[in-house]
């Protein structure tokens, strides 16, 4: 697990480009995979210089008598919609790492997959901007995700 976290620190560390604008958020949705809801966070670093955004994140499934933590590091295009827009959607690629542990046997394990994003962040007249997005992590399998969120 620490080997997990520091890996996970150093990752974080890597998306953060010098001179960025940063927002931060909370988002909440469901794996159709898993079937279950997951809890995450993330942040968006952008830099003037560069096309797309950095997207790091964190999701926390809860599933019964295990723990799967899913760990993302994703860049993503905006494809049109400026400020006057009412939403600018977005397609991105990116890493994504699933650690479990199952608490009655025991037994962890990771994978690396890679993940395909779309979605749409609202502009709104606050600094607050809702946005909703489908996440599909490959790996062994393939898993899709749905989410809602709030970047500040």
């Amino acid at each position: 697990m620490q080997k997990l976290f520091s890996a996970t620190l150093l990752l974080f560390a890597l998306a953060l480009p010098a001179q960025a604008q940063a927002q931060f958020g909370v988002h909440g949705g469901y794996d159709v995979d898993v079937e279950e809801f997951f809890l995450g966070g993330q942040a968006r670093f952008g830099v003037a210089a560069l096309p797309v955004v950095i997207q790091p994140g964190v999701d926390y499934f809860f599933i019964d008598n295990a723990t799967l933590l899913q760990f993302d590091v994703n860049a993503i295009y905006h494809i049109s919609g400026g400020a006057a827009e009412p939403f600018t959607p977005y397609a991105g690629a990116g890493l994504g790492i699933r650690y479990i542990t199952l608490d009655d046997i025991d037994a962890d394990d990771t994978a690396v997959g890679l993940n395909l994003l779309a979605g749409a962040r609202f502009n709104t007249m606050t600094r607050l901007r809702p946005f909703v997005q489908a996440r599909m992590t490959i790996e062994d399998g393939t898993s899709v995700a749905v989410m809602g969120g709030i970047l500040f």
